[in-house]
């Protein structure tokens, strides 16, 4: 019965909020009709904040991509352009982030059928009238070989940006800012260190920035033997990145941000000689699998030694040194390196039991090194750096448009992009197939964030409505 009340009050909204807009009443616009009816008739359904959530199949392509392309994509940007044009209409442009995400990306190579197979880096496209458009936030291949360091073969490209770190700026936005709020809301956030967006990243009107970056960087390793060649788990890279940044959190009184930023797998064996006597040493887990691993040693099972590199961010603060100081003098590197030494080793220790195949971790923090890279992220006044920030800044290097068939390095292109621009800009990321609309010069506020591949099997779109 309750069910049925709520739908009947439902249309009647809908019935009573009618869109001034032309759209067809089935498919991905008959969707964005009745969203629209939604966002129009807010007040009535007494909510100042909406998450509409719409899917679309038929893009796994495994043959006959292009075809596939060409009878799929009008119809998106169709639905994209009358939506956009409603939420003009009804003032409620800049209230409204419509962000387009795939489960994963596709191979950059074709198969034999002229199709593209399952990869990992994809794109997310993002639009609304509060948001910074015209930009691609990411990372292009320096080489379409397999040579290149996020291509781990057939252009199955590893992602530069996080799921977590687009969603961060965007509930940053829709009103989420305290940390306790946030890691409920992205729990695997703190993940990746300081390389996260922020509102000030995606939106005109942002203003937050990532606690606990732009401060001092400091880079250490952490040694865990464990008895089957892997590397640490995601969730165990978490839970050492969480009891490093309790460590941390404790002894600064700020909000700390902790990346696994390595991990190398190192085999100890134990050989016997012609003469007997037993040889112990260590080689690459390249070089165990190719003499055969275990079928070469002849005295025991080897040991597996993952050596794991972090980077821990943080902002220092003065220290109390007793009345009469003018100017006391902040933790130090030293004495945040030795609060970590001596109360990391029996966190550690116990979290080993609780981990399947890890038989000892030590952390060897006593004898750290300062980064070389002054932040995880970049701050508002630029510094000196051998090494760019991830996050691009608002003027991109030069750079040459690439080309729609890839070649062995990115060249200039005959083939204009797919979503046309007033003014010409140089680009570090290609365009992907979906932008803002083909037949529209507005892309001010539309961009494309990660690696870009145009071809997926499922499209997830994400209407985020926030009315203050």
């Amino acid at each position: 019965v309750d069910t049925w009340y709520k739908s009947d009050s439902l249309r009647t909204i809908l019935n009573n909020n009618r869109v001034q807009t032309s759209f067809a009443g089935h498919g991905i616009e008959g969707s964005f009709k009745v969203i629209s009816q939604m966002i129009k008739g807010h007040a009535a359904r007494k909510k100042n904040r909406d998450v509409f959530f719409l899917k679309i199949g038929g893009f796994d392509a495994h043959a006959n991509v292009l075809d596939n392309l060409e009878r799929n994509i009008p119809s998106i940007d169709n639905a994209f352009k009358k939506f956009r044009n409603e939420m003009k209409v009804q003032g409620n442009y800049d209230k409204v982030t419509t962000v387009m995400t795939s489960e994963f990306g596709r191979t950059l190579t074709p198969n034999s059928g002229g199709g593209t197979d399952h990869a990992w880096g994809g794109n997310y496209f993002m639009f609304g009238g509060g948001v910074k458009g015209g930009r691609i936030l990411g990372k292009y291949p320096e080489t379409f070989w397999d040579s290149d360091p996020t291509n781990i073969g057939r252009g199955r490209l590893i992602p530069t940006l996080s799921w977590d770190s687009l969603w961060h700026g965007i509930v940053q936005w829709y009103g989420v800012e305290n940390e306790k709020d946030m890691k409920y809301v992205l729990p695997n956030h703190l993940s990746f260190g300081c390389f996260l967006l922020t509102d000030k990243d995606l939106y005109h009107n942002g203003t937050h920035a990532i606690s606990g970056c732009n401060g001092i960087s400091l880079n250490f390793h952490i040694t865990s033997v464990i008895n089957e060649p892997r590397y640490l788990t995601g969730q165990e890279q978490k839970i050492i990145c969480e009891e490093i940044l309790k460590i941390t959190e404790v002894a600064t009184g700020q909000t700390a941000r902790c990346l696994i930023v390595g991990q190398q797998i190192i085999v100890n064996v134990a050989r016997r000689l012609a003469n007997g006597i037993i040889d112990e040493t260590t080689m690459s887990l390249k070089e165990y699998l190719n003499r055969g691993g275990s079928r070469t040693l002849t005295e025991g099972n080897p040991t597996f030694t993952v050596e794991v590199e972090s980077s821990l961010s943080y902002i220092p603060i003065k220290k109390d040194t007793g009345a009469g100081t003018s100017e006391p003098e902040p933790l130090s590197v030293v004495e945040l390196t030795q609060e970590l030494t001596d109360q990391l080793d029996p966190v550690l220790s116990s979290f080993v039991q609780n981990m399947t195949g890890l038989e000892e971790v030590v952390a060897t923090t006593n004898a750290p090194t300062i980064s070389s890279y002054p932040s995880q992220r970049p701050s508002d006044t630029p510094s000196a750096s051998a090494v760019p920030s991830v996050p691009p800044s608002d003027t991109p290097s030069a750079s040459v448009v690439p080309s729609v068939v890839p070649s062995d390095t990115p060249s200039a292109s005959a083939v204009p992009s797919v979503a046309p621009s007033t003014v010409a800009h140089l680009s570090s990321a290609p365009t992907s197939a979906v932008t803002d609309i083909s037949t529209d010069t507005d892309t001010s506020g539309s961009f494309n964030v990660n690696v870009v591949n145009s071809c997926i099997v499922l499209l997830t779109i994400f209407v985020i409505h926030f009315m203050v």
